[in-house]
């Protein structure tokens, strides 16, 4: 019982469930407002860690982000083509060198993996483009660029989840 209950502590802790007092735990749901603002939050934080990656990348960085792009542009929309694109966020974030980012980074990922569970037709469409243009700016070493291409991403990701969810 006990690594269960720290387990749900942990949760309840990350927002992800809602102690029922004397009934027990329910996921929180994931509505329009927690959408806001997690892109918000990820409007913030990601071109820093985009400009901090174009300054730090290795070779073997901008191989890997590179097939992550490739991947994601031979995908069909899926939740797996999500989780790949998430997965470019990551590792830009993880490239930057600020661990405490990277992981805040990691933590809006996950709620952003959540919104496909608002609608049962959400499909935001591909950001292998945006993502392509990011990784291009971080393998020339511009670091306004990997800003701005991430800004870019990043306003156009919520514009296309928004529209997706038919909200304004």
């Amino acid at each position: 019982k006990t690594p269960v209950r720290e387990a749900l502590r942990q949760l309840v802790h990350e927002g992800l469930v809602d102690v029922l007092p004397r009934k027990g735990y329910v996921v929180r749901p994931v509505g329009l407002v927690d959408i806001v603002e997690v892109l918000a939050l990820r409007r913030i934080v990601e071109p820093t860690l985009a400009a901090a990656a174009a300054g730090r990348r290795t070779t073997a960085d901008v191989e890997v982000l590179r097939d992550l792009v490739d991947r994601e542009a031979h995908m069909r929309p899926s939740l797996d083509e999500l989780r790949t694109s998430l997965d470019v966020h990551a590792r830009v974030a993880a490239i930057a060198g600020n661990a405490r980012a990277a992981a805040l980074v990691d933590s809006l990922l996950d709620e952003t993996a959540r919104i496909p569970w608002l609608s049962p037709w959400f499909s935001p469409g591909s950001s292998a483009g945006e993502h392509g243009l990011i990784v291009e700016a971080i393998a020339a070493c511009d670091a306004e660029a990997a800003a701005q291409s991430m800004a870019t991403h990043l306003e156009e990701t919520q514009t296309r989840t928004l529209a997706a969810l038919g909200a304004r």
